[in-house]
């Protein structure tokens, strides 16, 4: 029987790997208890379809559903409409209240993101996390993409004026299926991508929210936190990477957004010790099993 939530990760081949993980991370959580899963096929291989579709998921490939240009539906391996099927997941994925769209490269620590982007979403429309963790520190190179390109999509002076705003990441978010933020987000991203050429699907949505003046839930960054911008910390008694800092709260969700997914942090655990790992999924389960494998012991 259909639940009233959907959570929907998806991407093409290469991050295969990583839909699996998430997927893996949101089932231990409980997660599909309260909501369905389900994959966008944004240029998986047959293979990978059938083997998500083996394991019960339902996935849809995306299609094209405007002629974005030649030169940009090339752009990178984003498929013939880049990331625009997020725009349309009430039309690939029907008949839901709710639409939680999670990035592969996203996971699951604990459940509470779920009923927290779910209440805002009912509540507000949409409900998006803000990039204002403690300890988040940002390299020239993201000051320059995130202000370059609002600069290309919305002219310089009303960026220099969104660039006020404090920063959003729309790896996870959650829109009400009757939210006027569907149709907002896909005309800003349609117009952005024809006077740019790129696929500014954040930068968008950023546009979008404060330009059109719509109301959102905003989320704490705990419930989506992007590890690249400030490592966690382990809490060896409760075998949880937790926020640093005084509040030391356990992340629900850790996003590997950035590039190099697969680093190896050290980490300041709760003991003032260093942990040296990598923040996937598998990487910290396997720590937290060596633990109580050696406590056992």
């Amino acid at each position: 029987m259909k639940k009233k939530i959907v959570i929907v990760t998806g991407g093409d081949t290469n991050f295969f790997g990583y839909i699996i993980s998430a997927l893996a991370s949101l089932e231990s959580c409980g997660c599909s208890r309260q909501a369905d899963l389900a994959v966008l096929d944004l240029g998986l291989s047959s293979e990978d379809v059938r083997r998500l579709a083996a394991a019960g998921y339902c996935v849809v490939r995306s299609e094209a559903t405007v002629d974005v240009g030649r030169s940009i539906r090339g752009y990178k391996t984003l498929g013939q409409s880049g990331l625009l099927p997020r725009t349309e997941l009430r039309e690939y994925f029907p008949g839901y209240e709710v639409y939680l769209w999670f990035d592969p490269d996203a996971w699951a620590q604990t459940p509470d993101f779920l009923d927290t982007f779910v209440r805002a979403a009912r509540v507000h429309g949409a409900a998006i996390a803000l990039e204002t963790g403690y300890g988040y520190r940002r390299t020239f190179t993201d000051v320059k993409w995130w202000l370059g390109n609002l600069s290309l999509a919305y002219g310089p002076l009303r960026a220099a004026r969104l660039a006020m705003k404090p920063w959003i990441n729309c790896g996870l978010m959650a829109f009400r299926a009757d939210a006027k933020h569907w149709a907002a987000w896909r005309s800003h991203y349609l117009s952005t991508l024809k006077r740019t050429g790129k696929h500014l699907d954040q930068h968008a949505l950023f546009g979008a929210l404060h330009i059109d003046r719509l109301d959102v839930g905003w989320i704490s960054p705990h419930c989506n936190w992007i590890c690249v911008l400030s490592p966690p910390r382990w809490d060896i008694r409760r075998l949880a990477m937790c926020e640093p800092g005084g509040a030391e709260r356990v992340l629900s969700v850790l996003h590997l957004a950035g590039p190099n997914k697969e680093r190896v942090y050290q980490l300041l655990t709760s003991t003032g010790e260093k942990l040296s790992t990598q923040l996937t999924y598998e990487a910290v389960g396997a720590v937290r099993r060596n633990i109580r494998a050696n406590f056992v012991e």
